[in-house]
């Protein structure tokens, strides 16, 4: 019987410290940074921040409520939606985004 071919999961690293100055963010090797939010709360249409994810949208230079909005993020424990951020066409184009994690993970973490 033939063994499946499984490929090797990804590191994974997690660390503490503030997202807005975090030098990790910029490492070379770092692919996504993950972000925590909750469902909203009575009488609000918006899924909640939590810890980082203001800082995140600070320094990515992203409203990342309209982010979650368009991907229909609910906030509920287990609810993972992964945002491509795009790349520059052509040379000399900078977006707020440069030299930081290419991808945005918004993590549901309510109940």
């Amino acid at each position: 019987m033939p063994q499946s071919v499984v490929p090797p999961l990804p590191t994974v690293t997690v660390a503490r410290g503030a997202i807005a100055t975090s030098a990790l963010l910029a490492a070379s090797d770092v692919d996504a940074v993950v972000l925590p939010v909750a469902p909203p709360v009575d009488g609000d249409v918006d899924v909640q921040p939590r810890s980082g994810t203001a800082d995140a949208a600070a320094r990515y230079g992203v409203d990342l409520a309209d982010l979650a909005e368009r991907l229909d993020v609910t906030g509920v424990a287990g609810d993972v939606q992964t945002f491509h951020l795009p790349r520059p066409s052509g040379s000399g184009r900078a977006l707020p985004w440069d030299g930081l994690p290419p991808r945005i993970v918004l993590a549901g973490v309510g109940s």
